[in-house]
């Protein structure tokens, strides 16, 4: 099988296909989160099968302040996927087309398909989801800073989690290097929070 040669505009549309599955996954994880607490009576009003009537403004309004962070992430991540489609012309048509072929979906969690577990399982469950979101958008800008398609086994260990020494693997002039690597920051720090959460729910 011959080795895959790197195509830098692949790999930045293959970047934005990895957020937009990350975003539509903590959807889910809020709408599963939330029907284990603020909204459980919910349960008793649909029968199975049926579609809940969720949407942003529904998340938006619990009180639940993990579910709150889950919403800073998709706005961040929003924003990200908006300024990639800017600065590289990308257009609303390719992206939808790239996801269809199936671009970013290794990155599906299957929450949205799953047996809606316990409060706390969903919420250590995400933590370990972000983590690897945000390593995989580090082998992301390493790719793009370096012009190779696989993180060297050296470099891997350092993009585990967002450092200073990561960043020192990274091409900080490359605008959407730069860009989604400040954003892996913020998104690990979301995770962080996630995990340092003291709400325990009585399930």
């Amino acid at each position: 099988m011959p080795e895959k040669i790197f195509n830098y505009r692949e790999q930045i549309v293959h970047t934005a296909c990895l957020l937009c599955t990350f975003y539509s996954e903590l959807y889910f994880y809020g709408i599963n989160t939330a029907l284990c607490d603020e909204l459980k009576d919910l349960k008793s009003v649909f029968k199975e099968g049926d579609d809940f009537p969720f949407d942003m403004a529904l998340l938006e309004s619990l009180d639940d302040d993990n579910v709150k962070t889950m919403m800073m992430a998709m706005r961040i991540v929003e924003s990200t996927v908006d300024s990639i489609q800017n600065l590289n012309n990308i257009s609303d048509e390719e992206l939808r087309q790239a996801l269809e072929n199936g671009h970013g979906s290794e990155f599906v969690s299957g929450i949205a398909d799953a047996e809606c577990p316990g409060y706390q399982q969903l919420i250590d469950d995400l933590m370990g989801y972000t983590h690897y979101i945000v390593f995989n958008i580090l082998c992301c800008c390493y790719s793009l800073s370096h012009g190779v398609v696989l993180v060297d086994d050296d470099a891997e260990p350092e993009l585990y989690f967002p450092t200073n020494e990561s960043l020192m693997l990274l091409d900080d002039t490359d605008v959407n290097v730069s860009m989604l690597s400040e954003m892996a920051f913020e998104l690990s720090s979301y995770a962080n929070k996630l995990c340092e959460s003291d709400v325990r729910r009585v399930e």
